[in-house]
């Protein structure tokens, strides 16, 4: 054994004796293994590396394995030896029904890629009112119905918040349980939290276990023995200064490395090379991203890395055992980076979720792609909501290109302000129609309303996006112009602004709201030749709201293009970009407005408004 991994085997040992002592302080102190229960044995130091590797299980261990293995759906490869998971998280579900943009997202990547199997990975609830079977069952079908259509098989682990509906996790277990496609098990109940367990993939022609697909439940937060126990909480990771989450116990560390050796064993004394599953992320998630630039690595940290103040060790038993090749978690849901460390691929998942705080130009699920002749060498990538149009042949939008809605018919996306269409927020009463006689001169133009007004921003808030089929690239435009009616009902914005769809990612506009500063735009009555510069409010909006009222104009308005950022990055578009619809948002500022329509007409690309 070389000096390296002698020493890590002694660290290991040293870390689990100390997770071992926290854990008998921990919220789930008597479902743990204590001293005298355990089963893992671990090599000594002497060992050369092969005997450790020749560890025999009698015929207890043999049946105990292949009940741990046991599967309500036999995961294979395919017949072109491959094997794909698509892993969502963090959807953190709610009664009253999934948004449209969120259900959409989940069926347009399960097409996409056509997993063999799909991870739901923690957070997957997230509400008081579920306190019954019938109640979770119905909301989780809302995002599984589709999966369990395409009758793929599917997993699930618990995040932190999973654990807030009032139902508990051994309830909502057997409801998961409930689907027919759901594989999920609860695993041993010694073992603290529920759903610590292992799927088998095997072999496309054969019954041999090529790979492994580990769930562990990371708990949700510390107990107030764990809190006492651990003083001071403030790690050295540079997670939240007063984080107090939960991490993966000693016995369910005990428990992998016991499986994990069997496998091995049954593998004749090969290793089986797998994924693991778990919400919370580990401490090395930060070790190895500040150390990224000397790794493989790709994608973005956008937020604070929120792992639990207290490493377990985990990590350590799995660099030690080394089968364990990807790891994928969520919990930070604007993190959605890929670091190599120590030859294990530790993965955010991304999320596509609309119910919380989120990125919308990062809205994705991450995939796995496994190989069976080279299952140790994982490939994985995040699928993005947002499509890439990839053609050579894409032409560059002249100065003067209009959309005219009395030329083209529209299909509208409509929604509350940022994509949501949750009931709470009142989708229904959105009207957005094309009519006659309403544009410029007399043509067809598009008009948008509230049907009821509500106090809530939610409920005054309209989004309207639509797609335009002669995209192409920005190349020298350098402003949005439209032409606005709001003198037919006399009407005037709480708040406004106008935007650009950038390769039909219509859930993160760019935008002048995005701007969060006071910009230009310009405006041109009806009858005037005579361009007007106003200024927008310090949220890049228009309107009462913001100190740029806009009531009765009647006219044209001319938006900077350089002024619309992407929401969540910030980014700005480039010559190079893409355009392939518009964006349209709006809040009514009374009641007065309600049912009254405003009306757009002619939206068009310019490299100069004034020369229009």
């Amino acid at each position: 054994m070389t000096v390296i991994k002698k020493f890590t085997t002694l660290l290991l040992l040293a870390t689990m004796c100390i997770a071992g002592g926290s854990c008998k302080n921990g919220s789930n102190s008597s479902d743990s293994l204590n001293e005298s229960e355990s089963t893992y044995q671990p090599a000594s130091s002497e060992n050369s590396e092969s005997s450790e590797n020749t560890y025999m299980p009698d015929s207890l261990d043999k049946e105990f394995l292949a009940d741990t293995l046991e599967s309500k759906h036999t995961l294979k490869f395919d017949e072109n030896g491959q094997f794909k998971v698509l892993v969502f998280s963090d959807l953190h579900l709610k009664t009253g029904g999934i948004p449209a943009v969120m259900d959409a997202s989940i069926k347009k990547l399960v097409d996409r890629e056509d997993p063999d199997l799909i991870i739901l990975n923690g957070d997957n609830i997230q509400d008081t009112e579920i306190q019954s079977r019938a109640t979770m069952r119905a909301v989780v079908n809302e995002a599984v119905d589709y999966i369990e259509e395409r009758q793929i098989p599917w997993m699930h682990v618990f995040g932190n918040h999973d654990s807030e509906s009032g139902f508990s996790r051994l309830e909502q277990q057997r409801v998961y349980e409930g689907f027919e496609y759901c594989i999920s098990k609860a695993g041993e109940k010694s073992l603290t939290g529920v759903g610590n367990y292992v799927i088998p993939v095997y072999g496309s022609n054969d019954d041999t276990v090529k790979f492994t697909v580990w769930g562990l439940d990371s708990g949700d937060y510390l107990s107030a023995e764990d809190k006492e126990g651990l003083f001071p909480l403030h790690s050295a990771f540079n997670g939240y200064r007063d984080i107090v989450y939960n991490y993966i116990h000693y016995d369910q560390i005990e428990w992998y490395v016991k499986i994990s050796k069997l496998l091995q064993e049954q593998n004749d004394g090969k290793i089986v090379p797998g994924l693991m599953s778990f919400h919370i992320p580990l401490q090395e998630f930060y070790t190895a991203w500040i150390n990224r630039e000397s790794l493989t690595w790709n994608g973005e940290k956008r937020e604070v890395i929120a792992a639990s103040p207290h490493n377990s060790g985990l990590f350590n038993a799995l660099y030690s055992r080394g089968d364990i090749k990807a790891v994928v978690s969520g919990h930070d849901h604007k993190n959605n980076f890929m670091v190599e460390y120590g030859g294990i691929k530790l993965c955010y998942a991304s999320t596509v979720s609309t119910n919380t705080y989120h990125d919308a130009d990062i809205h994705g699920a991450r995939v796995f792609v496994v190989n069976e002749d080279d299952p140790s060498n994982v490939e994985t990538y995040i699928s993005y909501v947002a499509e890439t149009i990839e053609d050579e042949n894409v032409g560059t939008i002249e100065s003067g290109h209009t959309y005219d809605f009395e030329s083209a018919a529209p299909t509208l996306t409509l929604s509350s302000w940022p994509n949501d269409t949750s009931p709470g927020v009142y989708p229904e009463e959105i009207s957005a129609q094309v009519f006659d006689g309403v544009g410029r001169n007399g043509s067809k133009g598009l008009g948008v309303t509230r049907q009821k007004y509500h106090e809530d921003n939610g409920g005054r808030n309209i989004e309207v996006k639509w797609d335009d089929a002669s995209y192409g690239k920005l190349g020298e435009n350098k402003y949005l112009m439209v032409w606005m009616d709001l003198a037919a009902n006399e009407l005037d914005f709480r708040k406004s602004c106008f935007g650009l769809l950038r390769e039909y990612n219509n859930t993160a506009p760019y935008a002048t709201d995005n701007y969060d500063t006071p910009s230009s735009f310009y405006y041109k009555a009806d009858g005037s030749d005579t361009w007007v510069e106003q200024k927008t409010g310090s949220d890049g909006c228009i309107g009462e709201a913001d100190n740029s009222s806009v009531k009765n104009y009647k006219g044209w308005f001319a938006f900077p293009i350089e002024n619309m950022l992407q929401s969540g990055s910030g980014a700005q578009l480039t010559s190079e970009s893409i355009i392939t619809g518009y964006y349209f948002y709006l809040s009514l500022a009374t009641e007065a407005m309600t049912g009254k329509y405003v009306y757009i007409d002619d939206v068009t690309l310019v490299k100069d408004y004034k020369t229009y």
